[in-house]
C-alpha cells in the first residue's frame, strides 16, 4: 500500500513512479499466487491477523485501478472464498469484498452464502464465515431481504446448545455494527 500511494499521489523525493509501478505489480503478482496457498491451515488467531492486511491490499488495488492486477486480485479472492480449506472468517471475508465489487451479487450470491451457512459446516465455521462476511457493515444484510432470510432461517433452526455455543461469535459480529443498523437488524 505505501508503495501505491507513492505511484498514486507522488512523494517528496520525486521517487521515479514508473520504477515504483515495476515493483509494485511484480509484488502483486507473487502476493496474488501465493496467498491462496499462505491463507490454507491458519488457526482463527493469524486468521483475524490477516483480514487487515487482506483489507490493505484490496484497498491498494482499487486505488491503483490497473485492470490486470484488479483481474488477479478478483482471482485471489474468488480462489479464497471458494475453498473449504481457508479459515471461515477469511472465506467470508474474501466473499465479501467481492460482493462489494459486484463481481459475486444476486443468485449466486445467495447460494454462496447457503452453501456456508449449511448443515455441511459446523456451527462455529458458520459463524465465523459469518462474521467475515459482515465485517465493517451489516448494512447488506439490511438491503438484502433473501440473505437476511438465510441468516435467520439458520438462526432458527440451531438446536438449543449449539445455539448457546455460537451465541458468543454471532455477538462478536453484531457489536462491530453502528448502533442505527443493530437497531434495524
Amino acid at each position: 500500500p505505501p508503495l501505491v500511494n507513492i505511484v498514486r499521489y507522488g512523494n517528496v523525493r520525486n521517487t521515479d513512479a514508473d520504477m515504483v509501478l515495476q515493483i509494485i505489480r511484480s509484488l502483486s503478482l507473487r502476493v496474488c499466487i501465493g496467498l491462496t496457498n499462505a491463507v490454507m491451515g491458519l488457526n482463527d488467531e493469524a486468521a483475524r491477523d490477516l483480514i487487515p492486511m487482506i483489507a490493505s491490499l484490496h484497498d491498494a488495488f482499487s486505488i491503483l485501478q490497473e485492470e490486470e492486477l484488479d483481474q488477479a486480485w478478483s482471482a485471489t479472492l474468488q480462489k479464497i472464498a471458494d475453498t473449504d480449506q481457508a479459515p471461515a472468517i477469511v472465506s467470508g471475508y474474501c466473499t465479501r469484498l467481492l460482493t462489494n465489487q459486484k463481481i459475486l451479487e444476486g443468485e449466486a450470491l445467495v447460494k454462496k452464502f447457503h452453501y456456508r451457512m449449511s448443515a455441511h459446516a459446523t456451527p462455529d465455521q458458520c459463524a465465523a464465515w459469518l462474521e467475515g462476511f459482515l465485517k465493517g457493515s451489516g448494512t447488506i444484510l439490511l438491503l438484502d431481504q433473501e440473505l437476511w432470510s438465510v441468516v435467520n432461517q439458520w438462526v432458527h433452526l440451531l438446536p438449543e446448545e449449539t445455539f448457546i455455543e455460537v451465541l458468543p461469535l454471532l455477538r462478536r459480529t453484531f457489536s462491530a455494527f453502528n448502533a442505527v443498523e443493530k437497531r434495524k437488524l
